[in-house]
């Protein structure tokens, strides 16, 4: 191809290319008008149907045996509510006839052969587009103009004419004391002392305030005119099967993820590794273990029951504190055959004078209890008395636990106080 050729070619594709927007301006502007003329029928259609709805309501009769007699202020009500309804068409009428669109404007010129330009038809459909959500707006307040807080109505039957009468319901915070007549509103009383209504009715009497707030419940909301008592669970219990349960407590080893509520229980969690919990709570989460200060010692690693125990190779060797709570650890990280530590709490604890067990006394048959008592025992019996603890160990038949007490107090010493000494 020819540089003459390629020359005349560039001109051409401009004239297509201005030839293909004409088209998408032309394709635009006969959407735009479809669109609008959807408008217009949606907005015709909604207010002939409001029309419709208003001519509907006027143009219905009373009943031929109903007249107005003079002094009768309920019957001259209906009929200035009738005329009032009267006006208020006329006025819509008259809006809906002042209601134009855009391009019913351009319908009505001398030349119909005029046609806006582009910028004027884009300007026309902003307009038209935030016109149709005004118009459904004003037609929903048109609407509910005369439905404001509307009083709750009940049917009942005229026992002298038969008739059926609409009569006004009772607020909340009364009950009903007479119906309504042909010439008389319904009449209403306030709920006396421990009753209610709560909502708009025609009882013949309040309801009582029947919810009672015991077994863990406390009030939240008291009884009044218009609601019934409102109970709660108490702090520590929640809601399940209309009963207020106490929160699960988690045990040692295990501490709280998520504190219950009045509608939810405890969530519980295993300690990591690091963490400890040593009693049973509701609240309390893992607590990390303790590092030990300068110059103190690990005397037993801490678990997920127990926090770390610290101290000096001289607190250790004098006794005292440091030495109890030393004791107390190891025997809570040993388990022990019940029935050996029924024989240790036996002879060594619970023992008269004379050797025997006091009477009356009866030992715990679970784990847990018995330890509570050996590490009671540790924490208040005389020094000369602990410094034989492996003798007596021995003695209840628990060798295995005496001498992995010799064997840790051994390593202690030969490997944490050397180090220390030097």
């Amino acid at each position: 191809m020819s540089v003459e050729s390629s020359l005349v070619t560039v001109p051409e594709m401009f004239q297509n290319l201005k030839l293909l927007q004409m088209e998408k301006d032309k394709r635009q502007e006969t959407e735009a008008s479809q669109q609008e003329q959807k408008f217009s029928v949606l907005s015709h259609q909604l207010t002939q149907f409001q029309l419709d709805m208003e001519d509907t309501r006027a143009s219905r009769p009373l009943p031929q045996d109903q007249k107005v007699p003079a002094g009768e202020p309920l019957l001259l009500r209906l009929v200035d509510n009738e005329r009032k309804k009267e006006r208020e068409e006329s006025s819509r009428r008259k809006i809906s006839e002042r209601r134009q669109f855009p391009y019913e404007q351009y319908k009505n010129q001398p030349n119909p052969s005029v046609k806006p330009s582009l910028t004027e038809v884009t300007k026309l459909n902003i307009m038209s587009m935030l016109s149709l959500p005004a118009l459904f707006l004003l037609s929903g307040v048109l609407c509910g103009a005369s439905a404001v807080d509307p009083v709750p109505t009940y049917e009942r039957e005229d026992p002298l004419t038969g008739h059926t009468l609409i009569c006004d319901k009772c607020p909340p915070g009364s009950h009903l004391t007479a119906h309504c007549t042909a010439t008389t509103p319904t009449q209403c009383a306030p709920c006396k002392g421990e009753q209610y209504t709560e909502f708009w009715n025609y009882l013949p009497r309040c309801l009582y305030c029947s919810n009672f707030c015991f077994n863990n419940k406390e009030v939240e909301k008291e009884c009044s005119a218009v609601n019934n008592r409102v109970c709660r669970c108490k702090e520590g219990f929640y809601y399940i099967d209309d009963f207020c349960v106490e929160h699960t407590q988690c045990g040692p080893g295990h501490g709280v993820l998520t504190r219950g509520t009045s509608e939810t229980n405890t969530v519980c969690e295993s300690c990591a590794e690091g963490f400890f919990s040593s009693s049973s709570s509701a609240l309390d989460s893992c607590v990390n273990h303790q590092e030990c200060a300068n110059g103190q010692i690990v005397l037993l690693p801490g678990s997920v029951y127990r926090d770390t125990v610290c101290g000096t190779c001289t607190d250790l060797a004098n006794g005292g504190e440091t030495s109890r709570t030393f004791l107390s650890a190891f025997f809570s990280d040993h388990r022990m055959r019940v029935s050996k530590m029924k024989k240790f709490v036996a002879r060594y604890i619970h023992k008269s004078g004379g050797g025997r067990r006091t009477r009356g006394t009866v030992l715990p048959r679970q784990r847990g209890p018995l330890l509570d008592q050996i590490r009671a025992w540790l924490a208040e019996s005389p020094e000369v008395q602990v410094e034989k603890l492996p003798a007596m160990l021995r003695a209840a038949q628990l060798s295995s636990m005496a001498e992995k007490l010799e064997r840790r107090v051994d390593e202690i010493k030969q490997q944490n106080c050397t180090a220390v000494e030097q």
